[in-house]
């Protein structure tokens, strides 16, 4: 695959040129910096509401058929030939959706533009969050199940459902646990705490 293609960011509509060998990769918009697939834009998809949004900012008239790929190419044009007044559109107060979505009253000191930044920022350090969670959670899991698949032989009593409640209560009073090198050990000693009379009475501590 050769050349350089072409797709427009879903969420401002700005057009983005790339090589065609990055396709399928996610990258930053250059324009609002939120993340965008790069795949060729589809000729018989329609335009997006943000890109007629944006079409409407630059004056520009334009068939309700219009799809993505004229949009992105007409929208491309215009900021070519109209650089201030695509630093118009970003600089422009802040809309009602975004204040919401920033929890912020408006005070008409936030553009759009910075809003849209702050939003991006926003959804990158959840999504940066919600990775480092499901992280933690697979090593937990593994871990459950490596303790309960060795013991478990030994110890009818010691089950999924204690360990993972251990691991929960641990999470509570030692969110680090999962990087301490005993933490098998942690993690035994916490569910022999929280039911004692199976501990006792199966060795779990001794097995």
């Amino acid at each position: 695959m050769n050349g350089f293609l072409k797709c427009a960011c879903p969420h401002c509509g700005q057009a983005i040129e790339y090589p065609a060998e990055g396709t399928g990769q996610t990258v930053p918009c250059p324009t609002c910096g939120k993340p965008v697939t790069l795949a060729p834009v589809n000729q018989s998809q329609p335009a997006t509401e943000k890109q007629k949004e944006k079409l409407h900012w630059f004056g520009c008239a334009f068939d309700e058929g219009i799809t993505k790929r004229q949009a992105s190419d007409t929208l491309d044009k215009c900021v070519r030939e109209f650089p201030e007044k695509d630093r118009a559109y970003y600089n422009r107060p802040a809309t009602e959706e975004q204040l919401v979505k920033l929890r912020v009253k408006a005070d008409g000191s936030l553009t759009y533009g910075k809003a849209k930044e702050l939003i991006w920022q926003s959804q990158m350090a959840k999504r940066h969050s919600d990775r480092l969670n499901d992280l933690k959670e697979n090593r937990i899991t593994l871990l459950v199940d490596r303790l309960v698949y060795y013991r478990g032989d030994f110890c009818p009593h010691l089950t999924r459902g204690r360990v993972k409640k251990a691991a929960r209560a641990l999470d509570k009073i030692a969110p680090e646990w999962m990087e301490d090198e005993n933490r098998e050990d942690l993690l035994l000693k916490k569910v022999a705490k929280l039911n004692p009379e199976w501990s006792e009475k199966e060795g779990w501590l001794q097995t």
